[in-house]
C-alpha cells in the first residue's frame, strides 16, 4: 500500500477525530444540564418530565416512519445537485407533515392520560399537550434540514447548532438553582433550545440545497414506498425502543419511572458514538459503491463498537458509585440495576447501528421479520420475568433486543449478496 491510496482512510480518520473533539463537548455539556434535570426535580416532577419525554420521542418516531433514512438514500444519489436535493428534501417534509398531523390525535391522548395519572393534574396534562407538539415539530424538521450538511460532510453547521442549543438549555437550567423549578418549566426550556436551533439550520441550508415548492412524483413514490416498507417495522420499533417506560408507567410506580429514566441517561455514554453514527458514519455508508469496501468498512465498524463496549463496561463497574452518586441521592442504591442499564444502552446501540446502515442503504425489504420473532421471544420472557422492578425491565429489553440484533445482521448478509451480485452482472 502507497501513502496515496491510503490518504481517503487518513482523511476520514481525520474528520472524524475533528469531529469528536466538538462532539465531546456538545455530550459534556448535555450530560451537565441532565444531571441538573435530575438534581432538580423532585422525583415526581422527574417522572412527570419522563413521561413528556416519552411522548416527544413517540410522536418523532413515528413521523419518521423512515422517511429520513429514505431522504439519505435518495439524496446519496444527488447530493451534489442543490436543487435536486431540495426536490428529496421538499418530498420529505410534505410526507412528515401529513404523518404527524394524523398521528397527533392518535397518540398524545393517551400521553396525556399518562401524565395525568402520575399527576393527578388535567391542566399539566394539557399544559404538557401543547409543548410537545411545536417541540417535535422543530427537532424532527430540523433533523430533516440536515440532510444535506450531513451529505456534504459539512460538520460545521450541525455542531455550532447543536452546542448553541446546549449552551443555552444548561444557561436556562442554571436558574433553577436559585428559583424553584417544575416539569413544566424545564420542558418549556427544552422546546426554546430546539426552536433555536431549527432558525439557526433553517438559514443555513441555502447551499446545500434548494427547496421545491411543488413534489417530484417519481421522489414521492420512493419514499412511499420506503415509508410502506417501514411502517409495521416503525410502529414496532417505537413501543420496543421505549417498552421500558412504558411498562413502568402502567404498572410501575411514579418513582419506579424516576428511577428507570434516570438510570437511562446512561444511553450518553454512548451520545458521541450515535452522533458521528448519524452524521458521518450512516451518509459514508450510503454512498460506497464497491462491495468490498462496503465489506470492509462494515466489519471495521462491528469491531471498533464492540471495542468501545467493552472499554466502557470497564470503567463503569470499576467506578459506578461515582456515577450513581452523580445523579443524585434518590439513586445511590441502584448498582445491581446499574448494571443491568448499561448491557441493555449497548445492546441497543448495537441494534440502532446495524439498523442504521441497512436502512442507509435503503435496504428495508426483510425488516418484516422483526416483528414475529421478538413479539414470539417476549411472550415467552413475559411468561418467566415479573416486570415489577426496575431490574427486571432492563433485562426484559436486553432479552428483547437479541432476536432483532441476529435479524439485523442477517439483513445486512442477504442484502450485501444480493448487492454484490448485481455489481458483478
Amino acid at each position: 500500500m502507497t501513502y496515496e491510496s491510503l490518504q481517503p482512510l487518513f482523511q476520514y480518520i481525520r474528520n472524524i477525530g475533528k469531529f469528536s473533539l466538538y462532539q465531546c463537548l456538545i455530550i459534556i455539556i448535555n450530560l451537565a444540564s441532565g444531571i441538573l434535570i435530575i438534581r432538580l426535580l423532585s422525583t415526581e416532577d422527574f417522572a412527570i418530565f419522563s413521561l413528556a419525554l416519552l411522548g416527544f420521542n413517540t410522536l418523532n418516531l413515528l413521523s419518521n416512519l423512515g422517511i429520513l433514512q429514505a431522504m439519505l438514500a435518495l439524496g446519496g444519489e444527488v447530493w451534489q445537485y442543490p436543487d435536486k436535493l431540495g426536490e428529496v428534501i421538499s418530498c420529505g417534509l410534505k410526507t412528515r407533515k401529513t404523518i404527524f398531523l394524523f398521528l397527533l390525535f392518535l397518540i398524545m391522548p393517551f400521553q396525556c392520560f399518562l401524565i395525568y395519572k402520575h399527576s393527578t393534574s388535567l391542566s399539566l396534562a394539557i399544559l404538557f399537550f401543547f409543548l410537545i407538539i411545536p417541540d417535535s415539530y422543530f427537532v424532527l424538521t430540523t433533523e430533516f434540514f440536515l440532510v444535506g450538511a450531513k451529505l456534504h460532510k459539512d460538520t460545521n453547521l450541525i455542531q455550532r447548532s447543536a452546542i448553541f442549543e446546549a449552551i443555552i438549555k444548561l444557561l436556562l437550567l442554571c436558574f433553577g438553582v436559585f428559583f424553584q423549578f417544575y416539569a413544566w418549566i424545564i420542558y418549556g426550556i427544552k422546546s426554546l433550545a430546539s426552536f433555536i436551533r431549527y432558525e439557526i439550520v433553517k438559514k443555513n441550508n441555502s447551499k446545500f440545497f434548494l427547496l421545491q415548492q411543488s413534489s417530484n412524483p417519481a421522489i414521492q413514490s420512493q419514499i412511499l414506498t420506503t415509508v410502506k416498507h417501514t411502517l409495521p417495522m416503525s410502529l414496532y420499533y417505537c413501543l420496543q425502543g421505549q417498552i421500558g417506560i412504558w411498562l413502568i408507567s402502567l404498572f410501575g410506580t411514579t418513582a419506579n419511572i424516576a428511577e428507570f429514566s434516570a438510570l437511562s441517561k446512561i444511553m450518553l455514554v454512548f451520545a458521541l458514538f450515535d452522533a458521528i453514527l448519524s452524521s458521518i458514519i450512516l451518509p459514508t455508508f450510503a454512498k460506497i459503491k464497491d462491495p468490498k469496501i462496503l465489506l470492509n468498512r462494515f466489519l471495521l465498524f462491528c469491531s471498533c463498537l464492540l471495542g468501545m463496549f467493552v472499554i466502557i463496561f470497564w470503567i463503569a463497574l470499576r467506578y459506578s458509585s461515582l456515577f450513581l452518586w452523580i445523579l443524585g441521592k434518590n439513586y445511590q442504591a441502584l448498582n445491581e440495576e446499574f448494571i443491568y442499564a448499561l448491557i441493555s444502552a449497548f445492546s441497543c446501540v448495537l441494534l440502532t447501528s446495524i439498523m442504521g446502515i441497512n436502512l442507509s442503504r435503503n435496504w428495508v425489504k426483510y425488516l418484516w421479520v422483526y416483528i414475529p420473532l421478538t413479539l414470539a421471544t417476549q411472550v415467552v420472557i413475559l411468561y418467566f420475568v415479573h416486570i415489577d422492578s426496575v431490574k427486571n425491565v432492563f433485562l426484559f429489553n436486553i432479552i428483547s433486543t437479541l432476536p432483532q440484533i441476529l435479524i439485523a445482521f442477517c439483513a445486512f448478509g442477504w442484502n450485501y449478496l444480493d448487492f454484490k451480485g448485481r455489481k458483478i452482472k
